[in-house]
């Protein structure tokens, strides 16, 4: 499985299915963009979690020590019980490498990301003000709206599915009164996405609240074809345990005999 082989440092370096992954992790839950240091511009990308989805950041340290890009950081919140979270960071050299792994696999992220990057070379020897400054935040503002899919895949991969589920997706497996509920869901503000998610594993697609899309497909016992095909090719790539440990259980549901009650799963 990726993720034994990420955390024992048993992968090898060129690992594509890796490179897949990451790149839907960063189209859901990273971020690039440009920054002002005094007058001169400065690009950045980071992936941010927290410690409920990634327990002790060991996948968040794994992959920064896989790739040797960017650094770590941690924030510990002052209030009692928030969670914590760790920081994955790039500065431009870092952004540079990284788009040149993963750039190909990106969808949502691509065309920004690499505006982020062409910009900065243009003006890398440039001092510029504040309102300049202003006027190219605004324009990157309106790049990231009409900024569309590099291409439009017909079939996501499964490595590149997983890393998004991993980061914007929620595997539900409870308890609703007398009926067991199992479904998998995406939500992301990418309408694109969420579309290729309908046309490469059906299910529903719809606006879920203003700029935020959804897509659900069940994977109840009534799905259990599906889900015996889906489940197991998503948890190959899967690096968060948390997501890993309910999937499980959704595969645990499955398991014959179909008659056997298994109400216990519900109730962990």
């Amino acid at each position: 499985m990726l993720r034994e082989k990420l955390l024992s440092g048993k992968l090898k370096k060129h690992s594509e299915q890796l490179n897949k992954f990451v790149a839907g992790f960063f189209d859901t839950d990273g971020c690039a963009g440009i920054a002002l240091d005094k007058k001169w511009v400065k690009v950045y990308a980071k992936i941010t979690q927290a410690a409920s989805k990634d327990p002790d950041f060991e996948v968040m340290r794994a992959l920064q020590k896989h790739y040797n890009i960017g650094y770590i950081t941690y924030s510990i919140p002052s209030l009692e019980n928030a969670a914590s979270f760790c920081d994955w960071t790039m500065n431009i050299n870092d952004c540079k490498k990284l788009f040149n792994i993963i750039g190909k696999h990106l969808l949502v992220k691509y065309n920004y990301y690499k505006e982020c990057i062409f910009i900065y070379d243009e003006l890398a020897c440039t001092q510029i003000n504040r309102i300049a400054y202003d006027e190219l935040k605004e324009y990157f503002e309106c790049f990231k709206k009409q900024s569309s899919f590099p291409r439009v895949p017909k079939h996501l991969s499964y490595a590149y599915t997983s890393g998004s589920l991993a980061g914007d997706g929620h595997f539900r497996c409870v308890k609703r009164g007398n009926r067991n509920e199992l479904n998998v869901e995406i939500h992301n503000n990418s309408e694109e996405l969420v579309a290729a998610f309908k046309q490469s594993f059906r299910g529903t697609y719809s606006l879920n609240k203003p700029n935020c899309f959804k897509w659900r497909r069940n994977l109840g016992s009534q799905n259990r074809s599906f889900a015996l095909d889906f489940l197991p090719k998503i948890r190959k790539s899967m690096l968060l345990i948390t997501k890993r440990n309910v999937i499980d259980r959704m595969l645990s549901f499955h398991e014959p005999p179909a008659e056997t009650k298994q109400d216990d799963l519900f109730n962990r």
